[in-house]
C-alpha cells in the first residue's frame, strides 16, 4: 500500500511539472521571456513619420512629423515594447510649399484640427506586442493620446535587422474624429459636400535603431 502511495505521488507530480511548462511561442501569442535574457532599452537614431489627409472627393496632402523623444525596448531581437513622443509643433507639407505649405500647417496647428497651442505633442506607449506568423512579424496595440483623448490602436509592425541595426516599419490608420479632431468631418457636420475631409488619416513611419551586441 506504502509502494502505491509512493508511486502515485511520482504520477501526480510529474503531471503538474509537465502541464505547467511554457510552450515555445507562436503567432498570435504575447511576446513573453523568463526573464534571464536582457532586455534592451534604446533610442531611434533615425526616425521618419509620413502623413497623409485626403478629402472625400478630391485631391490629398501629404507631410512629414517628428519624434521630440522614442524609447524601443528588446528582448533579444524581439521587440517587447516602447513609447514615443510626437512634436506637433514641427509638422511639415510636402506637397505644397510657400505661402501655400505655411496656410495649411497653420490650420493644421489651429484649434481646428489639433489645437498645438494646448497641445503640443502626441503620444503612443506601446502596451502589448505579438508575434506575426512570419519572423520580424508583429502586432503592436498601444494607447495614442491626441488633443485630450487617449485610445487604444492596433497596427500591424515590421522588424528587419542588419547585424545589430533594427528598422522597424509600420503603416498605422487613424481615425481623427475619435480625438476629437473635428473640421470638415461628416460624423460632426452635415452638408460638407465636395469640402468633406476623410476622418482617417495615414502615418507611414520608419525607425532604425542599434541596438548594441545582443546575440
Amino acid at each position: 500500500m506504502k509502494k502505491i502511495l509512493i508511486l502515485n505521488t511520482i504520477i501526480m507530480t510529474s503531471t503538474i511539472l509537465f502541464a505547467s511548462k511554457s510552450p515555445g511561442e507562436k503567432s498570435g501569442e504575447t511576446v513573453a521571456h523568463t526573464g534571464k535574457e536582457s532586455r534592451y532599452v534604446t533610442r531611434a537614431s533615425d526616425a521618419a513619420i509620413i502623413w497623409k489627409g485626403w478629402k472625400i472627393i478630391g485631391g490629398s496632402h501629404t507631410g512629414t512629423m517628428t519624434l521630440k523623444e522614442n524609447v524601443l525596448e528588446f528582448v533579444g531581437k524581439e521587440l517587447v515594447g516602447g513609447s514615443f513622443t510626437i512634436d506637433m509643433n514641427a509638422m511639415t507639407t510636402t506637397d505644397l510649399s510657400g505661402s501655400s505649405a505655411e496656410k495649411l500647417i497653420r490650420h493644421l496647428k489651429s484649434d481646428d484640427f489639433f489645437g498645438v497651442a494646448t497641445y503640443p505633442t502626441s503620444t503612443f506607449v506601446i502596451t502589448e506586442v505579438k508575434k506575426g506568423t512570419e519572423p520580424g512579424e508583429y502586432q503592436v496595440t498601444g494607447d495614442l493620446t491626441v488633443k485630450s483623448t487617449t485610445l487604444p490602436i492596433s497596427f500591424p509592425m515590421r522588424m528587419e535587422w542588419d547585424e545589430n541595426q533594427a528598422t522597424a516599419k509600420a503603416s498605422i490608420s487613424v481615425n481623427r474624429a475619435d480625438f476629437n479632431v473635428r473640421f470638415g468631418s461628416g460624423r460632426f457636420f452635415d452638408g460638407l459636400g465636395n469640402s468633406a475631409i476623410s476622418d482617417e488619416f495615414l502615418l507611414d513611419v520608419s525607425l532604425v535603431t542599434n541596438v548594441g551586441n545582443i546575440d
